[in-house]
């Protein structure tokens, strides 16, 4: 539950006691006014990343889709020796005044190696166009999965307050799509898990049901499950070589 702000996930889940224990409301509030020194914050957010999503996410994303391809990709940054100087330096020398990576931006502008419009420029990733998708292409397929039918196996969940952010996602008032895509893949996962199928008048106008929520080998184009045998389907010719 990642994208979300501790008084979100108070509002997700009104119930759980846990919540009140790891992120209690007096310590939540001063964390998101930024009353904990930024120094502190800073380090520990950066230790954080590299001990889960950039070891367990970002790397392993890259080995895989590298490895596919008969690739060796090496991440220079991180090098041991410089992990290891950069972890050292002060935090205003990795993020000051909203500008990350601070040090880094300067050297390569300094040296020569990348010019200052360019070093400057906002980050650009790789991401799909959820928001969009939710509120244009896929608006009645999400808001079936998150508003309509959201599985009863996640009754732990507040109904108003994901209703509530669905609404400020389509009203614009909020870009909410990592809360949301967060919600909408847990609730892939529950429907998975329960083996409850998406209604077919949901189905694009292609007539398949959308990629991203579809486990592979489980429906066909009309929404309908697919036998085992279908999806192990062996040529005759590779049956004979292999007896």
């Amino acid at each position: 539950m990642g994208p979300f702000a501790p008084h979100q996930l108070r509002e997700l889940l009104p119930d759980a006691a846990w919540l009140r224990v790891v992120h209690p409301p007096e310590a939540a509030e001063t964390a998101e006014r930024g009353a904990a020194g930024p120094a502190e914050g800073i380090d520990q957010a950066l230790d954080f990343y590299q001990r889960s999503y950039l070891t367990s996410d970002i790397l392993v994303k890259v080995d895989r889709a590298s490895m596919l391809h008969s690739l060796e990709v090496r991440a220079p940054f991180l090098d041991t020796a410089l992990a290891e100087f950069v972890n050292g330096l002060p935090p205003h020398f990795k993020y000051h005044r909203g500008t990350t990576k601070r040090l880094l931006k300067q050297a390569v502008v300094a040296s020569g190696l990348l010019p200052k419009w360019l070093a400057q420029r906002r980050k650009k990733g790789f991401g799909i166009p959820v928001a969009r998708w939710m509120r244009v292409e896929l608006h009645d397929y999400f808001r079936h999965a998150l508003v309509e039918q959201f599985p009863d196996s996640l009754g732990m969940f507040d109904r108003r307050a994901i209703l509530r952010l669905w609404e400020e996602h389509n009203r614009r008032e909020v870009n909410r799509y990592k809360e949301l895509w967060a919600l909408f893949m847990l609730a892939q996962w529950a429907d998975h898990r329960f083996q409850r199928r998406v209604p077919t008048e949901l189905l694009n106008r292609s007539g398949r049901q959308p990629a991203l929520a579809r486990p592979p080998g489980e429906l066909d184009r009309a929404g309908q499950p697919i036998s085992p045998s279908a999806t192990m389907t062996v040529p005759a010719d590779r049956r004979r070589s292999a007896s």
